[in-house]
């Protein structure tokens, strides 16, 4: 159909339902296979070998003919598939059964021999008016009634008149079958090159693969792709490819590591409930096996804590929020410029609901010496930038979820420390001084309250300095040395 160029006109014998006809995606048809939805060579072929149609041109009216599912058999054929110069085969028809309408009816495979049911399955070829190249294919017997898809898979025969509001498609594309190899897919080709290594695979290997050079001279029409051009695309494709730069090799991910990537994208309840339907079907469809006991799953979620957190004693799991997941992965950073890279691709609506410790780990790793290289610096700055910027949220939801957790005074004096050493063009200075007035105003209000109660400061000697050199904060310098005399008095020489 005209504008759906993933989809292609399809018949089987449906056990208990006969002959049908359909529209259909390889991606639909893979989720409704035994490959249970796997992108595989395998499924190549039987997909198309069932798309294959042939015209039977009769001679009473130019452009009349029969359309056969040239791969189905009948009786009449001895179960083979129909042949070209032969009559007869089962042939697109115009039938309306008793639950149907005329306005709108399945297209139905029927048996006819030569000159048999031509009120049902004789069709006018027309050209598109709209689309070069494409055919209309219109109810011999009934004016006005052309083959349409339906959106998602439906392929009916329904009345059709041009500009209507009709969500039907009756435009087809006729393609030969010979170019069916066009459609193959790289990531099928790539997975055949791989399927007899266990592990890892060097690129260098993966290129000299024969089929895999057939697929860039034959149907992309292009020299093979350089390292950058192959590391774009397992990137880009993280969920199935796992690529190494510095060993210049790629890995297909296990089903259960894509298993767990799928299921740590899901948003809503909703969506996970589907997927762990989806799942059982997985265990037994796809690994053959019975679902996992609940040690198995345990050890699972153990090993990917950073998007579960799973209580034995409540026998329940909880996918962690994305804040969640960005700030347990930030906390594995150790280079400024590896931090940088993470909050500068990092939403915005993640970073402001960051748990402050993780903001003030990337201010500390920020803060340390990197890489002169002047990308990196401006990297660096960017990120800092975006960090201060959700300061304020991150405050602002410290203090008013329930589930999170207050920042004591030594981490509000830590953090207005790193802010204040920041420096950079005026923008970055304006904004930093906004969210340094604002960790001000928090560590002065927790003084106060301090004061008001007789009580030392929660602080240890570091973050007292850290405390002092805050703007404004030297002009309490009494007040405050005496509300951490008693601290001060036990720390060592050492603090």
């Amino acid at each position: 159909p005209v504008g759906y160029p993933d989809k292609f006109v399809r018949y089987r014998i449906a056990q208990g339902w006969g002959p049908q006809c359909f529209v259909q995606s390889r991606a639909e048809a893979r989720r409704e296979s035994s490959f249970g939805g796997e992108i595989t060579l395998d499924e190549f072929l039987p997909f198309f070998e069932a798309t294959k149609l042939s015209f039977w041109w009769l001679p009473e009216v130019n452009s009349m003919c029969r359309i056969r599912a040239a791969e189905l058999g009948t009786r009449e054929t001895n179960g083979e598939a129909v042949r070209a110069g032969r009559a007869g085969g089962l042939n697109l028809a115009f039938r309306i059964d008793s639950h149907e309408s005329a306005a709108d009816s399945a297209v139905k495979l029927m048996e006819a021999r030569k000159g048999e049911c031509k009120e049902m399955v004789n069709f006018i070829v027309l050209p598109s008016p709209y689309y070069e190249g494409a055919f209309r294919f219109e109810a011999a017997y009934h004016q006005g009634y052309f083959i349409a898809f339906r959106p998602p898979t439906g392929l009916r025969i329904v009345p059709h008149i041009d500009n209507s509001d009709s969500n039907c498609v009756i435009d087809f594309a006729l393609i030969d079958f010979q170019h069916m190899f066009k459609f193959i897919e790289l990531e099928e080709v790539l997975r055949a090159a791989m399927q007899n290594v266990a592990n890892w695979m060097p690129l260098d290997l993966l290129k000299l693969d024969g089929n895999v050079q057939a697929y860039f001279t034959n149907i992309l029409g292009a020299p093979i792709w350089e390292d950058e051009d192959f590391q774009t695309y397992f990137s880009g494709h993280f969920d199935t490819w796992e690529y190494r730069t510095e060993l210049r090799s790629v890995r297909l991910r296990t089903r259960e590591e894509r298993l767990g990537l799928e299921l740590s994208s899901v948003a809503t309840p909703e969506q996970m409930a589907q997927k762990i339907v989806n799942a059982a079907a997985y265990f037994t469809n796809i690994l053959g096996a019975p679902i996992w006991e609940d040690e198995d799953f345990q050890t699972y979620f153990s090993g990917h804590f950073d998007s579960w957190e799973y209580r034995a004693e409540l026998r329940s799991v909880r996918l962690r929020t994305r804040e969640e997941r960005l700030g347990l992965e930030l906390s594995s950073v150790a280079t400024p410029e590896q931090m940088a890279q993470k909050i500068v691709n990092a939403a915005d609506d993640v970073l402001i609901r960051l748990p402050w410790r993780a903001v003030r780990h990337s201010f500390q790793i920020l803060s340390r010496r990197g890489s002169d290289d002047v990308s990196a610096l401006l990297l660096r700055m960017e990120a800092k930038r975006k960090l201060i910027g959700v300061l304020g949220g991150v405050l602002a939801t410290a203090q008013t979820d329930a589930d999170a957790e207050a920042p004591p005074l030594g981490a509000i004096a830590g953090l207005a420390h790193q802010v204040h050493l920041v420096s950079g063009d005026p923008g970055l200075a304006k904004t930093r001084d906004e969210a340094l007035d604002l960790l001000v105003r928090h560590a002065s209000a927790a003084v106060d309250e301090a004061e008001q109660a007789a009580r030392p400061l929660d602080l240890d000697v570091i973050d007292f300095a850290a405390l002092i050199a805050v703007p404004g904060m030297a002009e309490r310098s009494n007040s405050l040395l005496q509300l951490m005399n008693f601290k001060l008095m036990k720390a060592t020489m050492q603090e």
